[in-house]
């Protein structure tokens, strides 16, 4: 087991949210793959609500929901601060927070 500082990168964003041809936090995800982050993953809420104060939630029936959706990515802090301009650049509303975390890898047995 290695252990190693690192940092988090959390936006938070509306599954709705467009960018150009696709969605948001899709083009969040291919942004972090390009620029060679370890890892990243989306996770879907169930309510919440932004800036604008209005209730985000999942309703029954409904073929879109409209809910919150996180995007997180864990990878050193050179990496990490190297793309938060560039999410900052296409994420128009939203919060990007960075924190402080230990990374702890897990070598499989040969």
């Amino acid at each position: 087991m290695q252990r190693q500082p690192a940092k988090r990168l959390v936006v938070y964003l509306n599954v709705l949210d467009s960018h150009r041809a696709g969605t948001l936090y899709e083009a969040v995800v291919r942004l972090l793959r390009d620029h060679g982050c370890a890892g990243v993953t989306v996770i879907k809420g169930v309510s919440g609500y932004g800036a604008s104060g209005a209730i985000h939630k999942a309703k029954a029936l409904s073929i879109t929901a409209d809910v919150p959706v996180r995007v997180e990515a864990v990878d050193t802090e050179e990496k990490i601060n190297s793309v938060v301009p560039l999410v900052q650049e296409i994420v128009g509303t939203g919060v990007i927070e960075v924190h402080d975390t230990e990374m702890i890898r897990f070598q499989k047995r040969a």
